[in-house]
Parts: structure tokens; C-alpha cells; sequence
């Protein structure tokens, strides 16, 4: 017989979602399937639930006394729960004494010694740091207590660990690193005896083996981009006197106006990479193409554009929000990447296309009169690079470029859905768009 956890949550997430469908509140949770045929049929068993809901990819482990043990990653990180009739019932959701981990996911199985494998964050059992240093941990009870700890990749980065134990005992852990830019596909292959050394001690074990880097189109090699920033002077660059440069980055520290790179047009096609840091309340921009084409530099939190999503950082201003927020907190730098070839745009912020679509694609034909009520053309070429002023103050560094040749295809995100905008936000972008709309008509008239 074997179990299958299902989840009745309707999307890949957590967060926002959380309120959504409220009236299925009373089945929500890990509904435990059945099978006596090797998966021919299933039947449901039971149900365990986990608080706020904020849970996910659960995994299910029999115990030597005959229990079922329930892990599930939460917001709080991995939660636990027990049942001692074969799945139809299940105890209260708890913390599991001494494991921590942050929210992310984990892997558990029963191994052919009889001993459990937890592969978690953290080169210790109790702490972690992040998704950093996904390391594999032993236990002859049943998880009460744990041993061994081998890292098996120290770097940032690392998730969804899964596996399984070949019939010789050697273990194999895939997993992925930085999944949304080059997005590599890893494999550890190591023994029980190598995670109890916290070394590797079988001349067949190997740690970080690059299976695949399937996203690896989308990040192009430093060596291809030229700065047009030197981190020192402002040449090629013009402004009024209230940008200074600090610490290798320019720093907008009082009104004065716009700061406008002069030495060269942006290319019709091109990709810009640059770091962007904000104050609190902070509005600002980088504009790459004539009429009105901006990638939002905002504080979503302290600044009033925050609440409209075509207005946060990463959107195209008035025209096309991202699918997320992935702004860092104040203060510390947020990467941002600017990517155009023919009518594609596409928008990253921290490692992540948090924006990608065709303009030519009439699905977004809406979005194209919308940024168009605010003078806003896609089409525009051969407009040069500024930094906005817009009355905060707001840092800027690494700035570079390169033009993107014809032999390399652009393609967008098909399932890209930005982020809805409703409510009193939705409100005022109408009326604002009201107002455009009959200030132009009247202009018109004159």
C-alpha cells in the first residue's frame, strides 16, 4: 500500500492567495489517498490540516511503530503531523522539536537501513540562514533525534531538493539552484556513511553535479555588456549639479532634474543591466525608449504608487505591472535587467523576468491604450537613457549594456499574468486616465 498527500490548494504559492475560495476553508488540507493495486486506483483516507493555511508540499514517512509522519512546508517552515490509524485521522499541525527551516522545500524518506534522510537548509539541525547550504541529516529514531549533516551545496540559491536510494545504498539528491535566471539542475550522489563523516568518504560519491542549465538563454556573459558607467566620473553623462557620485554609484541628492546619458542613442534592440538602490517613499526610473517607456524605480511600501501595480517597481509605468513584488527591503540594492528586441519587452528585478511580453500581441491591447492615454508609444526608437529626478532621493550603479544581435531570438513568457490592479487604486488610475483623456480633447480643440 502506498499514500499520496494532495493538496486541494489551488495555485503554486503562498502569500496573498491565502484568502481565496474561502468556502472550501473546511476541505483544505493534505488529503491522503490510498492504493492496494500500485496506483491502478486510489481511494481517500483522511485529511491533515495546518494553520492560516499557509502550508504546502507535504511528505509522508511510516513510522516504526506503524504511525504515519506528516511533514509539510509553512510559512514558519517545516510543521508536523501524526496518525495512528492509517491516515484517517491526524493530529493538531506542530513544530517538530529541533528542526528549522525556512520556507522552502524539504525531503524525507526511509532509507534501506531502516534509518530516516532529511534533507533541509542549514549545516545544523536546529538553525538555518536561508536557502543556503542544503545539507542531509540522518536519524535511527524515527526523528526525534538527528545525525551526520554532510552539506551538500553550501552556495545560495539552492531548492526543491528529491531523491531516491538505488538498491546498492548510494543516494541521489536533484536539485535547483538561482531557478530564475540560469537555472541550474543539480545532483548529489553520496552514502549514510559519507552523512554521518559530514564528508564524503566513497570514491563514488560527488557532490554539485551540474545535470543541466535548461534558462541558461536568458544571461548573457559580463564580457559581452560595455559599461556606460565608470563608478568614478560623469562622462558621457549630463546633469544639472544634483547627482553627485558616492561609492561608485550615482546618487541623486537634490532637486535639480533628470540625469541623461549623452554619448550614445540606446539601440533599437538591447539588453541594460544596472543596480538600483531607493529612500523611503522613494519614486524614480530608468527611461529606455522615447514617449513615456519607463522601468519603475519605487519604495512599494512607503510611497503612494506602490498601491497600483502598474506603478510598482519593475512594471512598465502605466502600462504593464510585473507578476510579483521581488523589491528588497530599504536600503539594501535591488538588480534590475531591461531587455527589448523588436516589440518584445521584458523586465527583471533581482534575478527574476518579473515582466515579458509582445506588444504586438493583441492580448494586451488594452494595456497599449493605456499607456498611450498618458502619451506613452512603444514604438519609439533611438531615444536616449535617463535616470529620473523625481524628488527623492535614489542610487544608481553598474550600469551597462550591449546590443542584441540578429541571430538571437527574444522570446516572451507565455504564461505571464502581471498582477491584477482593483479596488481604490483601480479607481484613481481611472479617473487620472479621465482626466489625460479630456485634457487631450480639449487641447485638440484649441
Amino acid at each position: 500500500m502506498s499514500s499520496l498527500p494532495i493538496s486541494l490548494d489551488q495555485r503554486g504559492g503562498f502569500g496573498p492567495f491565502k484568502g481565496c475560495f474561502a468556502e472550501l476553508d473546511s476541505m483544505r488540507g493534505a488529503n491522503v489517498f490510498v492504493s492496494g493495486d500500485e496506483g491502478t486506483t486510489w481511494e481517500r483516507r483522511g485529511m491533515a490540516t495546518f494553520p492560516n493555511p499557509d502550508w504546502h508540499e507535504h511528505m509522508i514517512v511510516e513510522r516504526k511503530d506503524g504511525s504515519l509522519w506528516m511533514l509539510a512546508r509553512t510559512a514558519k517552515g517545516i510543521m508536523q503531523s501524526v496518525s495512528t490509524d492509517g491516515g484517517r485521522t491526524w493530529s493538531d499541525a506542530t513544530e517538530p522539536q529541533g528542526i528549522r527551516q525556512p520556507n522552502a522545500r524539504f525531503h524525507v524518506r526511509r532509507l534501506l537501513s531502516g534509518r530516516l534522510l532529511l534533507v533541509k537548509h542549514g549545516d545544523r539541525i536546529d538553525a538555518h540562514q536561508g536557502r543556503v547550504q542544503l545539507s542531509a541529516w540522518l536519524s535511527n529514531d524515527d526523528g526525534k533525534t538527528w545525525q551526520g549533516g554532510l552539506v551538500l551545496d553550501e552556495r545560495k540559491g539552492t531548492s526543491y531538493p528529491d531523491g531516491f536510494q538505488a538498491p546498492d545504498g548510494t543516494i541521489y539528491i536533484s536539485y535547483d539552484r538561482n531557478r530564475a535566471t540560469d537555472s541550474e539542475i543539480l545532483l548529489a550522489r553520496f552514502t549514510e556513511q559519507d552523512i554521518l563523516a559530514r564528508e564524503l568518504k566513497s570514491s563514488k560519491s560527488k557532490l554539485k553535479i551540474l545535470i543541466s542549465r535548461p534558462l541558461a538563454r536568458f544571461t548573457k556573459p559580463e564580457s559581452a555588456f560595455t559599461p556606460i558607467f565608470d563608478g568614478k566620473t560623469f562622462d558621457g553623462w549630463e546633469q544639472s549639479g544634483n547627482w553627485v557620485i558616492e561609492d561608485g554609484a550615482f546618487y541623486r541628492k537634490s532637486r535639480g532634474g533628470n540625469l541623461t546619458y549623452t554619448a550614445a542613442a540606446v539601440p533599437d534592440d538591447f539588453e541594460l543591466r544596472f543596480d538600483w538602490k531607493v529612500s523611503a517613499g522613494c519614486n524614480s526610473g530608468v527611461y529606455y525608449r522615447p514617449g513615456q517607456v519607463e522601468y519603475q524605480v519605487l519604495d512599494n511600501v512607503g510611497s503612494p504608487y506602490g498601491e497600483n501595480a502598474r506603478q510598482a517597481a519593475a512594471s512598465l509605468f502605466f502600462c504593464m505591472a510585473p507578476f510579483k513584488d521581488g523589491t528588497l527591503p530599504i536600503g539594501q540594492w535591488n538588480t534590475g535587467r531591461i531587455i527589448c528586441q523588436k516589440s518584445v519587452i521584458e523586465h527583471w528585478l533581482n534575478g527574476e523576468r518579473v515582466l515579458s511580453f509582445d506588444y504586438n500581441d493583441p492580448k494586451w491591447d488594452w494595456y497599449i491604450k493605456l499607456l498611450a492615454a498618458r502619451g506613452g508609444d512603444l514604438t519609439g526608437r533611438k531615444g536616449q537613457l535617463w535616470l529620473q529626478d523625481h524628488g527623492q532621493d535614489v542610487w544608481f550603479r553598474n550600469l551597462r549594456w550591449r546590443e542584441i544581435p540578429k541571430d538571437e531570438v527574444i522570446v516572451p513568457e507565455s504564461y505571464f499574468e502581471p498582477m491584477p490592479v482593483t479596488g481604490q487604486a483601480l479607481a484613481k488610475e481611472e479617473a487620472r486616465v479621465k482626466d489625460m483623456l479630456e485634457a487631450k480633447e480639449k487641447a485638440a480643440k484649441q
